[in-house]
């Protein structure tokens, strides 16, 4: 998980406004996407609080929306692909189609999810400091490839700029991990992640209104 709750209220309320913004230059997929991530930075204050006050309510309700927005987070945005693009989808069927065997298979994959049992609570792992960790499954690398399939069939003009920041949102999570003796291997690949892409989602917004503009 990331760092305490100060940094997940930080980086869940610059996402929130970069969605925001994502909308109002007209890219409400993109703004979908950032508000998925930020829903996970919710998440982890409210854990990170319940810790902080030795309140079980606040640790399960964190760890509540971070289990099952997890899960969703391929149909929330291969939907809002098939919402906001149908006008142009509605002129190739074919992708049309594609996109929709696309929500549906995300669906298998979230019901599959479901079946995993979530601990009620997330708490400290401390092998390497201590990070917490998630212990709930969500089969995020079908999700990633599904999330990534729908972008390219039904808005390849971003898929591009989506793909190279949220890559180096990974870069960068990894080297934490290099640096940091508190965020483990797995830490960085999942929660961290979460974090930095939240908290850098202004540089994207950013990149595609400035290309907007020329």
């Amino acid at each position: 998980m990331c760092y305490d709750s100060k940094t997940s209220a930080l980086s869940a309320t610059i996402g929130i406004l970069s969605a925001w913004v994502a909308f109002h230059i007209n890219e409400p997929v993109l703004g979908c996407l950032i508000i998925v991530y930020s829903l996970m930075q919710i998440a982890e204050f409210c854990i990170w609080h319940g810790l902080d006050t030795n309140s079980f309510q606040w640790n399960q309700w964190g760890t509540t929306l971070a289990s099952t927005s997890l899960k969703l987070h391929a149909i929330v945005v291969v939907a809002a692909i098939l919402i906001f693009k149908w006008k142009t989808l509605k002129q190739n069927q074919g992708k049309r189609i594609a996109l929709q065997i696309i929500l549906v298979i995300a669906f298998f994959v979230c019901f599959g999810s479901l079946l995993d049992s979530s601990p009620p609570t997330t708490q400290p792992s401390c092998s390497k400091g201590c990070r917490l960790e998630w212990k709930f499954g969500a089969s995020y690398p079908i999700q990633i490839v599904l999330i990534g399939a729908a972008f390219i069939i039904g808005v390849p003009e971003i898929f591009i700029p989506i793909a190279v920041f949220y890559l180096g949102a990974l870069f960068v999570s990894m080297g934490v991990s290099f640096m940091d003796p508190k965020t483990t291997f797995k830490t960085a690949i999942s929660s961290i992640w979460c974090f930095f892409v939240a908290l850098f989602a202004p540089l994207l917004v950013g990149y595609l209104w400035w290309k907007k503009q020329k």
